[in-house]
């Protein structure tokens, strides 16, 4: 495991392959939260599409900080943070796990086919998804 701080609030954590054997790689992702998981969300996304693109403020704790794995493709990770002025875009892919703390905008591009998980704290709630818009971000302010 490789854990690499990208800019301030993002953390990048390569997962180590577990299985040496020839079925396929598997990633084992352990002790990331002490509190208790209430929903998993599986998302699917397209080439070429773009998603997130959002910031959080804290709000949720499921957002604070918001946690994925990826579990299979590849997709370009932008994020900016305007308080530490720091700007960053890697690829990300199989077997990442990306850590977003609140105040950093965020999206993604996806570069081909993807799935990622979401663990969850919360229920997510459409009506108070802790989510704001990069418009919202250029006058926010902590």
């Amino acid at each position: 495991m490789k854990k690499q701080k990208i800019v301030e609030g993002i953390e990048i954590i390569r997962l180590d392959n577990a299985s040496s054997n020839t079925k396929g790689p598997v990633f084992e992702w352990k002790n990331f939260t002490n509190e208790k998981i209430v929903q998993i969300t599986c998302y699917q996304r397209k080439k070429g599409v773009i998603f997130g693109n959002h910031f959080h403020k804290g709000i949720d704790s499921s957002k604070n900080p918001e946690m994925f794995l990826m579990v299979s493709g590849e997709a370009d990770f932008s994020v900016y943070n305007k308080f530490s002025n720091e700007k960053k875009t890697i690829r990300i892919k199989e077997g990442d796990v990306i850590i977003i703390y609140p105040n950093v905008l965020h999206k993604f591009t996806a570069f081909t086919d993807v799935v990622y998980i979401e663990p969850r704290t919360t229920i997510f709630d459409k009506n108070d998804s802790d989510c704001f818009t990069p418009e919202e971000y250029e006058n926010y302010t902590i």
